[in-house]
């Protein structure tokens, strides 16, 4: 290769380069914007952004620090963005708060529109970095700095509802779950600062208002966000995350809110009324179309109006075919054991042996499962040799309603497994049975005793009182013009916890389903705390214990709770039947008050 090609080459390219400027120039030629504000002109790829609304002012705030940094790197940003990371993960190791802060603010002026950053960011500044600190002051103060890295991204997402979401998220678990919940809670409720913040990102503080516990509530803030992020999708913004979770954020915070609420005062109307509010919005989060990943449209509260008209088909079917699916059942009754029904009609909750699981699993496979397909086989069969004659156009109607069926049992199975994922049943009835006054006042009752835990009020006491009329106004004595005392019996925690399991046997009757996830959620340490306190009276376990059954079901289940089970107390209930008896013996029952001859005594 001599030199004089070499040359020429460099200049053929020189001129390529050259000649590819203009229609590169042309293509990617800036928009004008005239005074009014409207765009005019512009290259193929301006129009292109336009079309697809991809512009950054489409896209969000134009940021001029983060255009010109993203313009110095010269194309090079990628390589900028790898360092950036690696800098502030080496910051976090060193606990260079400050450092760490500066490399991140860096990074979002390079990558506005990614969201994963100010998630990743704000998640490292209100997780990571606020638990290096002791005081959970400081903890709060980062928390929130998380929170606020959050609120920025807002203006550069504008196309993007994941932001209020992560904003949901996190004003509701961070503050409200997290190991310092009860000061974190009580510093929002009075950061009157802090909340001018959120007016200016559209957050009402009087929605989000506890009038019973006296500030602004996190989980009523992180329904605002969730609902904004909502609102925003239902006016046509792309929803980027699956519906059946999408759709969930807003009412389970109002259910949360409702928790917290019982927990940190006594629960009364205003407790009641949250736990109507949260029913009320699950109950829409049911009837809300979702999408399923196949694009088939569910709505979780109407598992019954689907299962009916499944039924609806099944039973044209059992009329063309009038008991073909009777003999097949009692086929399957044939090959049930004994064993096979004990353990089929046993409780899996009550179950101690595993082979006796085991084979409730054989029975309800024998039992329970689908057996359309088995039905439509059989029709097949029976056609075939003769057994049933069908014409065509039965033939055609047998087609389509087992068709129609196929679809209605994909349809239920679709419903019966969204409701699964978000436990939608369970929330329902929770909701529903919390708010009923009965649950309420069981709550109170516990409540109570354990603020008379606090006053070392453990059994009932006879204290001296003023008496009260009819009009509840002091009584005077009229000769010496003094108060009236009288002796009252005040309850003591005992008889707060008696009370309150009293009503929590009354709401599992109406409630079976809850009996026990509540239980193992609030009752377990009740009742732990009840016998604690009957032992410090030197009391006994009562023999009548309202709520017996749910402790022998979880000594069944091999929980160790330290509660008397009644397997425990037979030595005790019998000594109380010979007691009984003996009384008896020496107390005949007087012959004027036993039955004429001929007539049995009336039950007891």
């Amino acid at each position: 290769m001599t030199r004089n090609d070499s040359f020429r080459r460099k200049i053929i390219y020189i001129v390529a380069i050259a000649v590819l400027l203009i229609p590169l120039s042309v293509i990617s030629q800036p928009a004008t914007v005239s005074k009014s504000g409207e765009a005019r002109g512009g290259g193929l790829l301006s129009q292109k952004r336009k079309d697809h609304r991809l512009s950054q002012a489409e896209l969000s705030d134009i940021d001029p620090a983060s255009e010109s940094m993203k313009l110095a790197t010269l194309g090079l940003r990628p390589v900028a963005v790898t360092l950036l990371w690696g800098r502030i993960q080496e910051a976090k190791k060193k606990e260079q708060w400050d450092r760490m802060r500066t490399s991140t603010q860096t990074l979002i002026a390079l990558q506005p529109n990614f969201i994963k950053v100010w998630e990743f960011q704000a998640h490292n500044l209100s997780y990571n970095i606020s638990r290096e600190f002791d005081d959970y002051q400081y903890r709060y103060h980062w928390v929130k700095e998380g929170l606020s890295y959050l609120m920025t991204g807002i203006g550069f997402n504008r196309k993007d509802h994941r932001i209020y979401d992560q904003l949901g998220f996190f004003f509701g678990l961070k503050l409200g779950r997290s190991d310092e919940k009860s000061q974190f809670r009580r510093l929002f409720r009075k950061d009157a600062d802090y909340h001018e913040k959120l007016k200016d990102h559209g957050i009402s503080l009087e929605d989000a208002y506890s009038a019973p516990l006296g500030g602004t509530d996190n989980w009523l803030t992180a329904y605002q966000w969730y609902n904004k992020s909502r609102l925003a999708v239902d006016n046509g913004l792309p929803r980027r995350t699956s519906g059946i979770m999408f759709y969930k954020g807003a009412p389970s915070q109002l259910r949360n809110y409702a928790i917290d609420l019982e927990r940190e005062q006594r629960p009364d109307n205003a407790a009641q009324q949250a736990w109507e509010d949260a029913l009320d919005e699950w109950v829409d989060y049911g009837n809300r179309e979702i999408r399923t990943s196949t694009q088939v449209p569910v709505f979780l509260d109407r598992l019954s109006e689907t299962k009916q008209r499944m039924e609806e088909t099944r039973g044209k079917l059992d009329e063309m075919f009038p008991k073909v699916r009777e003999e097949l059942m009692a086929a399957r009754r044939a090959k049930m054991t004994p064993e096979m029904w004990e353990a089929y009609n046993t409780p899996l909750n009550e179950m101690v042996n595993p082979d006796m699981g085991r084979l409730h699993h054989v029975a309800k496979g024998i039992m329970d499962d689908n057996r359309d397909a088995e039905f439509s086989d059989e029709i097949e069969k029976r056609v075939a040799d003769g057994r049933i004659e069908l014409s065509q156009d039965d033939r055609n109607r047998f087609e389509r309603l087992k068709l129609n069926l196929n679809f209605k049992m994909r349809d239920l199975e679709f419903v019966a497994k969204y409701r699964g994922t978000v436990n939608y049943s369970y929330w329902k009835d929770r909701c529903q049975a919390e708010a009923e006054l009965n649950t309420i006042q069981a709550r109170a009752d516990l409540y109570d005793a354990r603020e008379a835990v606090k006053e070392t009020k453990f059994d009932e006491q006879e204290v001296l009182r003023e008496k009260r009329d009819a009009n509840n106004d002091v009584v005077i004595d009229d000769k010496t013009g003094l108060p009236v005392m009288e002796k009252v019996k005040v309850p003591g925690a005992i008889q707060f916890y008696e009370a309150s399991f009293r009503k929590w046997k009354d709401v599992f009757k109406s409630y079976k389903s809850l009996a026990d996830d509540v239980m193992e959620d609030d009752l377990v340490q009740a009742m732990q705390e009840y016998y604690g306190n009957l032992r410090k009276v030197q009391a006994d376990w009562p023999l009548d214990f309202p709520l017996q059954a749910l402790v022998d079901k979880r000594a069944l289940r091999q929980l160790q709770d330290g509660l008397p089970t009644t397997e425990s107390l037979q030595g005790r209930i019998q000594d109380l039947k010979e007691l009984q008896e003996l009384e008896k013996a020496n107390n005949p029952v007087p012959q004027s008050q036993q039955p004429p001859a001929g007539k049995e005594a009336p039950a007891a």
